[in-house]
Protein backbone atom coordinates (compact mmCIF):
# COMPACT_ATOMS: atom_id res chain seq x y z
CA UNK A 1 0.00 0.00 0.00
CA UNK A 2 2.73 2.46 0.94
CA UNK A 3 4.82 1.56 -2.10
CA UNK A 4 2.09 2.86 -4.41
CA UNK A 5 2.57 6.39 -3.05
CA UNK A 6 6.35 6.40 -3.51
CA UNK A 7 6.25 8.88 -6.42
CA UNK A 8 4.15 11.31 -4.45
CA UNK A 9 6.34 10.99 -1.38
CA UNK A 10 9.43 12.01 -3.39
CA UNK A 11 7.70 15.26 -4.36
CA UNK A 12 6.39 15.81 -0.82
CA UNK A 13 9.83 15.15 0.67
CA UNK A 14 11.43 17.78 -1.54
CA UNK A 15 8.65 20.27 -0.80
CA UNK A 16 9.12 19.68 2.94
CA UNK A 17 12.87 20.04 2.51
CA UNK A 18 12.34 23.35 0.71
CA UNK A 19 10.21 24.58 3.59
CA UNK A 20 12.53 23.32 6.33
CA UNK A 21 15.84 24.56 4.93
CA UNK A 22 16.62 28.22 5.54
CA UNK A 23 18.26 28.73 2.13
CA UNK A 24 17.07 27.97 -1.39
CA UNK A 25 20.18 25.98 -2.19
CA UNK A 26 19.28 22.68 -3.92
CA UNK A 27 22.16 20.88 -2.19
CA UNK A 28 20.80 21.68 1.27
CA UNK A 29 17.31 20.69 0.19
CA UNK A 30 18.63 17.36 -1.06
CA UNK A 31 20.55 16.85 2.19
CA UNK A 32 17.24 17.14 4.04
CA UNK A 33 15.08 15.26 1.52
CA UNK A 34 17.28 12.18 1.18
CA UNK A 35 17.02 11.12 4.85
CA UNK A 36 13.24 11.61 4.63
CA UNK A 37 13.15 9.31 1.61
CA UNK A 38 15.35 6.74 3.33
CA UNK A 39 13.08 6.74 6.38
CA UNK A 40 10.03 6.28 4.15
CA UNK A 41 11.63 3.34 2.36
CA UNK A 42 12.60 1.77 5.70
CA UNK A 43 8.98 2.15 6.77
CA UNK A 44 7.79 0.42 3.60
CA UNK A 45 10.23 -2.45 4.12
CA UNK A 46 9.30 -2.77 7.79
CA UNK A 47 5.60 -2.83 6.93
CA UNK A 48 6.19 -5.58 4.35
CA UNK A 49 8.25 -7.57 6.85
CA UNK A 50 5.67 -7.29 9.63
CA UNK A 51 2.80 -7.95 7.23
CA UNK A 52 4.48 -11.05 5.88
CA UNK A 53 4.88 -12.48 9.39
CA UNK A 54 1.22 -11.86 10.19
CA UNK A 55 0.06 -13.38 6.90
CA UNK A 56 2.00 -16.61 7.46
CA UNK A 57 0.88 -16.90 11.08
CA UNK A 58 -2.75 -16.37 10.03
CA UNK A 59 -2.50 -19.30 7.63
CA UNK A 60 -1.10 -21.68 10.25
CA UNK A 61 -3.82 -24.08 11.37
CA UNK A 62 -4.70 -23.92 15.04
CA UNK A 63 -4.78 -27.17 16.94
CA UNK A 64 -6.32 -27.02 20.41
CA UNK A 65 -4.33 -28.62 23.23
CA UNK A 66 -5.40 -32.12 24.13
Amino acid sequence: MLARFRRYWVVVAFILAAIITPTFDPVNQALVAVPLLVLYELGVLLAKWVGRGRATSALTPFSPPE
